[in-house]
């Protein structure tokens, strides 16, 4: 073959190389501009066609569109621009204008343009007109801002909601900013303050609605963290029953899964397995996220019983669910199932391995117990010094727990007066709403009268006759709603009576708990424990039984007042008998005198509020008193007019401070945390302001105090007295 064949061919060769290169090439190119000119060409017909629109409602779709479009390519300018735009022109009296606009404000949030946002809603605010759901608008807003992990946004934009909370007159709204309120708290530990957010939620809330449903399986959910189990599976089993009637099958499938997490903190293991495989076998889509947390409830349901051994493939199986949706709660509570199970079955050092990786990832929902089944699970190994290391974390934990706890029940306390206020207020505005019915069922009376009048001499009386029909008619309905509302706002007062004791129930039964463990390992373990440690557990159990007590004080505080017979004369000097009586011991253990420096007079109240009264204030003079066996009570009275008495109550205690008069009637204020909650003379405050009258005290550092209140006198007994003195 000649040089010039051997050439050609080799080129040959080359361009049959070459040229699938080269369209590749071309083609990459091709895939990297089409996108690049699509969307140029997108955003310039958007652009366009914004430019012609007249329509408030046209503008907020495509200024929509383009900061989509911008914010995909991440031109911030354009993003700035175009938000701002979509604010000028979105109508957010419209449902779609302000879903447009917070979703805006949601992802600005997410990208940390807090100061933009900021801006961009204060010019925002200033225009917001009169058809404008502003309670709505801000809750939003706010909600947005908590999505993000924006806490001060959230709490300033919830104030503001909160602010337009007593004007609007949006029921759906009002239930939007509780129901935020509550999954807020729920989320920070405030399970009772989660409780009554839920509650009042619910209370604006249309019944067997799909919110109103959604809003009951929070309220399962919070019920369920404050161990309320029967409570929870009652509110699950019912909305299960609703949403199969009304085909909610979201609503069902989230009820069952509350449902499930009951029985097994219920240890109906048998129950709870059933249910799962009920949820599997008509959930068959094998992509959906949840299919993690079902077999990991399996996995608990087999670990806890007879088979325990299938245990370990269902929480292998919820892990690998878990991590194809990267769901991290179900990946920390599969991996936490398996250190369970090697735990169980003796092999500690796989326990320690899988517990470390629950603990590895980054969980929505606190586990604090994690570090007490490490330091256990290291106490096997004998790795004390690990052992010591995550024992002192989980007390850390359980400290900041129970002071957590009273942080809720005083917020849960303060929400229950919120709510009893806002109730006052409906109370009023219904029955103002009733006299204006009673005057409009009069005037209308006076039309009927003087329609018949006319009628009589006109010849268009039957005409006039169906008119009043229609009147009476609407009258009839008119007073049907009244009655309705009457007996709604009813059971909402009722209900709200009963929280108190519901909530009280349920917290006292895990303090029972705990109280009998400290108990019987102090009766059983004794010998085994330092004297520094049996000091620790008479510590815990001695604040356990404080905590049960104060339980049991909010618990007649809250009820304090209510469901009282009719005031009557009553003697005081039988009052302080059944004092004495009642406090028989405590008064022998600390060899107290109760003196009576003269008769009392009667007094018009109640014979039980003014023994826990009178109670409660000598109880506190024993209580605090510095000298003991050397306790001096003494009871006197001053006459300030025809209807009215002063008693004061003096004691030879060690006084108190100065710092401390201006809140010692506050709910938990307590000259000596050792021996007071902070709630006793509270109790004293309210009974005598129910009553009209005043309650102080004077007092000086380590010297006596004297305790005066005003009652309201019985006018025949105090003539009398006045003639004798």
């Amino acid at each position: 073959m000649n040089k010039k064949a051997i050439i050609s061919s080799y080129l040959l060769h080359i361009k049959d190389k070459i040229t699938p290169l080269f369209l590749s090439i071309q083609l990459i190119i091709l895939i990297g501009i089409c996108p690049l000119y699509l969307h140029a060409s997108n955003l310039d017909s958007l652009k366009s066609e914004l430019n012609h629109a007249v329509k408030d409602s046209i503008k907020c779709s495509l200024t929509h569109s383009i900061f989509k479009h911008y914010e995909k390519l991440n031109i911030v300018d354009s993003i700035y621009v175009y938000a701002e735009k979509a604010m000028e022109c979105c109508p957010l009296e419209k449902e779609e204008g302000m879903a447009n606009v917070t979703e805006i404000i949601y992802k600005l949030f997410k990208e940390k343009q807090s100061e933009f946002v900021d801006s961009l809603i204060q010019s925002s605010s200033q225009k917001l007109g009169k058809n404008v759901d502003k309670l709505l608008y801000y809750t939003k807003i706010s909600e947005r801002a908590y999505l993000t992990g924006n806490d001060k946004q959230f709490h300033y934009y919830l104030d503001k909601a909160k602010d337009c909370l007593y004007s609007s007159d949006q029921n759906l709204s009002k239930a939007y900013y509780y129901n935020l309120f509550g999954y807020y708290n729920m989320n920070k530990g405030n399970n009772l303050t989660a409780i009554q957010s839920y509650e009042v939620s619910l209370s604006f809330t249309d019944t067997l609605s799909k919110k109103y449903l959604s809003y009951r399986l929070d309220l399962g959910i919070a019920y369920n963290k404050i161990g309320g189990y029967e409570k929870a599976v009652d509110l699950f089993t019912s909305n299960i029953k609703i949403a199969n009637e009304k085909n909610y099958d979201r609503i069902k499938l989230f009820s069952y899964y509350g449902l499930i997490f009951s029985y097994l903190e219920m240890e109906r293991y048998d129950k709870s397995i059933q249910l799962c495989h009920e949820v599997l076998n008509h959930n068959k889509n094998e992509n959906s996220a949840e299919l993690g947390y079902l077999y990991c409830a399996l996995g608990n349901g087999h670990l806890n019983s007879s088979k325990r051994d299938s245990a370990i493939y269902y929480f292998r199986k919820g892990l690998e669910f878990s991590k194809e949706k990267n769901d991290s709660q179900g990946i920390h509570d599969n991996y936490r199932g398996i250190a369970d199970y090697y735990s169980k079955t003796k092999k500690f050092d796989l326990a320690e391995k899988f517990y470390k990786k629950a603990m590895e990832v980054t969980n929505y929902i606190p586990d604090p117990e994690l570090n007490q089944d490490l330091a256990k699970t290291y106490f096997e190994l004998k790795d004390f010094k690990n052992a010591y290391l995550y024992s002192n974390q989980f007390e850390e934990t359980s400290n900041k727990n129970k002071s957590e706890s009273q942080s809720d029940l005083r917020l849960a306390a303060q929400l229950i007066e919120d709510a009893n206020r806002y109730k006052q207020q409906t109370t009023r505005k219904i029955n103002q709403q009733k006299k204006d019915q009673q005057r409009l069922y009069k005037m209308l009376i006076a039309a009927v009268f003087l329609i018949l009048f006319i009628s009589s001499l006109l010849y268009f009386l039957q005409k006039n006759k169906k008119t009043l029909d229609r009147l009476n008619l609407t009258i009839s309905d008119r007073n049907k709603e009244l009655k309705n509302a009457i007996n709604k706002q009813n059971e909402s007062i009722k209900y709200l009576e009963n929280f108190a004791a519901v909530a009280a129930h349920d917290l006292k039964a895990p303090i029972r708990t705990a109280s009998s463990f400290a108990n019987l390992l102090v009766k059983t373990s004794s010998d085994k424990f330092t004297e520094r440690e049996l000091t620790s557990l008479n510590f815990i159990s001695s604040r356990v039984s404080q905590l049960s007590t104060m339980i049991d004080d909010l618990l007649n505080l809250s009820k304090l007042g209510t469901n009282l017979p009719q005031e009557e004369p009553v003697d005081l000097n039988t009052i302080v008998k059944n004092v004495k009586s009642l406090l028989t011991k405590k008064i022998e253990e600390s060899n107290t005198q109760v003196i009576i420096k003269k008769d009392l007079p009667s007094v018009i109240g109640h014979q039980s509020l003014l023994i826990q009264l009178f109670q409660n204030l000598i109880k506190n003079s024993i209580d605090h008193n510095k000298t003991p066996n050397n306790t001096i009570v003494e009871i006197d009275y001053e006459i300030q007019s025809k209807d009215s008495i002063l008693i004061k109550i003096s004691d030879n205690s060690g006084g108190i401070p100065d710092y401390l008069k201006p809140t010692l009637f506050d709910l938990f204020s307590s000259s000596d945390k050792n021996s007071g909650n902070g709630i006793g003379l509270a109790i004293c405050k309210k009974i005598v302001t129910h009553y009209g009258g005043n309650i102080w005290v004077t007092a000086n550092e380590n010297e006596g105090s004297t305790f005066h209140f005003t009652l309201a006198s019985y006018g025949g007994d105090l003539l009398n007295k006045l003639n004798n003195d």
